[in-house]
């Protein structure tokens, strides 16, 4: 039942947040070089938040990786288009230069200990995957048409 409703939960904010990013010109923002890497995360650079600039509402919206990323949780090769947290839940939409950065990704995740709950085809160009760990569920979909990873990290039950 849970896992059901992760799924539904990342469907929802995958379509909720496909509208959110780039920028009003269409493009995504300009890179965040050194906050997203494949490897450790503590090798990052500080994140820069924006919480109430203007074209996000005022939402917490950020254009980098959220500060409170846990650090045993890889993050994705790529530049951050849009990410929030509330509550240990975390949403983060990443513009990838292709399926292979996916696959790096999904390799690395079960290099960390995480395994493949989920991996389909939802349509021509887009796929979903969830990995789990003792403490966490990555869930996520891919659109190649896009070159967009939209990720839902959230920890598991006590």
């Amino acid at each position: 039942m849970k896992k059901l409703f992760i799924l539904a939960l990342a469907l929802a904010l995958t379509i909720s947040l496909a509208a959110c990013g780039g920028n009003s010109s269409g493009n995504p923002p300009a890179s965040t070089a050194g906050n997203g890497t494949s490897g450790d995360a503590s090798s990052t650079s500080a994140p820069t938040t924006t919480s109430s600039d203007a074209g996000n509402g005022g939402l917490g919206i950020s254009t980098s990786w959220p500060s409170d990323w846990p650090s045993e949780v890889p993050k994705i090769d790529g530049t951050v288009n849009t990410s929030s947290s509330a509550s240990g839940i975390f949403n983060v939409e990443v513009a990838v230069s292709g399926q292979s950065v996916c696959d790096s990704y999904f390799s690395l995740l079960a290099s960390k200990g995480y395994t493949k709950t989920i991996d389909m085809d939802v349509s021509a160009g887009q796929h979903m995957y969830q990995y789990v760990s003792d403490k966490y569920t990555v869930t996520g979909a891919y659109d190649d048409g896009q070159k967009i990873v939209t990720m839902l990290l959230t920890p598991q039950a006590d």
